[in-house]
């Protein structure tokens, strides 16, 4: 044997009681993320489509585990309400991107009520550009 004793081994208790499942956080943490990243690119304009997607999985995650937790399943409500709350802020920040991208590229018909924007003649001022004619 050495001539150094041996420190008592330290008996851990199980974290939950035997026979019982602990509780699980997956949809919670996940939903989370999802909407904290679709939050994050809804503020890019370019990115406001991605943010709608991750949105709306955070908010179905986060749903999932609400719905968890009341069966006794789940665990962490905190998290997974507000990942679900997140989803929501994400949903609703694609939904103003979408509104801007649609104003900025002009998706409607201009003020005068015509189809197609004026051009400048030759004269410089604002006019029709007529439609060339067949010759026979």
């Amino acid at each position: 044997m050495s001539e150094y004793p041996r420190p008592p081994q330290q008996v851990y208790a199980p974290a939950h009681a035997p026979g019982e499942r602990p509780g699980r956080r997956g949809f919670g943490t996940t939903a989370f993320a999802l909407g904290i990243t679709g939050s994050l690119l809804g503020l890019i304009r370019p990115l406001f489509w991605l943010a709608g997607g991750l949105g709306l999985l955070a908010l179905l995650l986060g749903l999932a585990g609400r719905r968890r937790i009341a069966r006794g399943e789940g665990a962490d409500p905190g998290m997974t309400s507000f990942g679900a709350l997140l989803g929501v802020v994400a949903l609703t920040l694609s939904l103003v991107g979408a509104v801007l991208a649609v104003r900025a590229g002009g998706g409607g018909t201009p003020p005068d009520g015509t189809a197609t924007p004026p051009v400048l003649s030759a004269t410089g001022s604002p006019g029709r550009v007529a439609a060339p004619t067949a010759v026979a």
